[in-house]
């Protein structure tokens, strides 16, 4: 893969099952798709974690999702007292369905148990008729559950007919492959309380090529690749209301995760800034989970009724850095619990973290590794050519070459990836070490593939990439080596982030 990320969780995650079926390429092939598609979700750390290498569909193939079985995670201790691992967890393995309970079947995407798991919850329409100044979790819990069934439309249409919404409408884009200008959003309708409920929907997964778009920051401004994507649903939702409910009063509930997250952020602040539809903080309520930063400070107003759940632990929510000036609007809800393992065990004793190694006057604890990670990758350079120490140097050095090699990774069919990743794993110190590593391990497998490039423009990005590996990365690519990366990209899974909700004391 052409992408330093790639590499870097290929690395933990992928080569041992690629030694283990070496005799087997099909094997190797399935095997690895089943492992990066439960990334496809990630918002990286500017250019260095472009996690991820789904191939795009309109449907999924099958729902059944992939637990990890890789034979090196171990729990980490976050604590020196381990009591807690005599007491009974308090997970839904035993839950019984109530007849007034909905039960929402979500994919694990770190289980050594499960491969799923469940909420179960109440519905009434008394919870989207609370004050939407008031932060409540059973309406977190709701949108929660919206989000983290935004990878395909069909997911989110019967969980939006479960809870009684019609008039159910979503992107283009989802019944076609996606690309770098593209947005899933979905939009439901419910009335209560003599409003017009309007949901909306961004898609925070299995979005392909719109991965091109999250690296488009610009120079200034909102970050420009979510901004125009806010546009394209702001104005989807102005003629969905127009439509349908022209001079009703309309009520507004926004959620998303990740990408989705940012996208819904900065989509309640368009909305609010500008009025639109008669809504105020008294009429729209956005739940966020994991969002990226995609405003400017003077953009990003503490409104009272935009709520950001974000484990501090996860660097998705820490991008685009406030070092680039961005920010998310309303009220950031910190769920990081500093037991985390016994957090993990006693809602949920399908989930298992690795174990973390800190480093000794740079990371102490395993809540603050991802900040070492932007500092390090941020940090001065004396090649300003090489550095992303400012957003204007991203924006000049990196972004066409992330937006290149995110159009050229996701054009790609499954085979394909698959030889790639097998050509980039199999000699990884030449691929890190050599200027000219990146390129002789791709273009060979491009040609036998019959895909077709210009040679001197994927030189060049693979130049950029490997300036990038051996500047800003060049301090933590070695973190790939142990667990420490991959625990820090847990932290953004859903599963994970979903018991810290749990756990949330409000």
């Amino acid at each position: 893969m052409s992408s330093l990320s790639h590499i870097l969780l290929l690395i933990l995650d992928v080569k041992s099952s690629i030694t283990l079926y070496k005799t087997q390429v099909s094997d190797i092939i399935k095997s690895v798709m089943k492992k990066l598609s439960k990334f496809t979700y990630l918002l990286p750390l500017v250019a260095l974690l472009v996690t991820g290498c789904k191939t795009p569909t309109t449907e999924p193939i099958s729902s059944e999702p992939t637990p990890s079985s890789s034979s090196e995670v171990t729990p980490s201790s976050s604590s020196s007292d381990d009591s807690w691992k005599d007491l009974p967890p308090e997970c839904d393995e035993e839950h019984v369905k109530q007849d007034d309970e909905l039960l929402f079947e979500l994919p694990a995407y770190n289980s050594t148990e499960r491969t799923s798991y469940n909420i179960y919850m109440k519905y009434g329409d008394e919870l989207l008729s609370k004050d939407t100044k008031v932060f409540s979790k059973e309406v977190a819990y709701l949108s929660y559950a919206a989000s983290v069934h935004s990878e395909f439309r069909q997911h989110l249409d019967e969980f939006y007919q479960e809870i009684g919404f019609d008039n159910r409408y979503y992107a283009p884009c989802y019944l076609n492959n996606p690309t770098a200008d593209t947005i899933g959003y979905f939009f439901a309708h419910r009335t209560i309380g003599g409003k017009e409920v309007i949901a909306v929907t961004i898609r925070g997964f299995g979005y392909g090529q719109e991965w091109a778009n999250n690296f488009m920051i610009g120079a200034t401004g909102n970050h420009k690749g979510f901004d125009d994507r806010t546009e394209e649903v702001l104005l989807a939702l102005d003629e969905y209301i127009n439509v349908r409910f022209q001079d009703q009063p309309v009520k507004l509930w926004l959620t998303g995760y990740s990408r989705g997250g940012a996208v819904a952020n900065m989509l309640a602040q368009k909305v609010l800034s500008r009025k639109k539809f008669g809504v105020t903080e008294d009429t729209l309520m956005a739940y966020t989970f994991e969002a990226a930063r995609g405003l400017t400070k003077e953009n990003a107003p503490a409104y009272k009724s935009v709520f950001n759940l974000v484990n501090h632990a996860d660097v998705v929510p820490k991008v685009g850095p406030e070092l680039y000036g961005l920010y998310r609007c309303g009220i950031d809800i910190d769920i990081w619990k500093d037991n985390i393992d016994e957090v993990l065990y006693r809602y949920d004793h399908g989930l298992l973290l690795p174990s973390f190694k800190p480093k000794p006057g740079k990371v102490d604890t395993p809540d603050t590794y991802a900040d070492y990670v932007l500092s390090s990758a941020t940090r001065h350079l004396k090649d300003s050519s090489a550095s992303i120490e400012t957003r204007e140097l991203f924006h000049e050095n990196y972004e066409p070459t992330i937006s290149y090699t995110m159009d050229l990774v996701f054009g790609l069919d499954q085979v394909t990836t698959g030889m790639l990743i097998n050509a980039l794993t199999s000699d990884i110190t030449n691929v890190l070490m050599n200027d000219d590593g990146l390129f002789n391990a791709i273009y060979p497998v491009l040609d036998a593939r019959g895909v077709e490039y210009d040679v001197e423009e994927l030189q060049f990005h693979c130049s950029q990439l490997s300036k990038l590996i051996n500047g800003p990365a060049n301090n933590i690519k070695y973190d790939a080596l142990n667990n420490n990366f991959q625990w820090m990209i847990m932290q953004h899974y859903p599963d994970v982030n979903f018991v810290l909700l749990r756990a949330l004391d409000m």
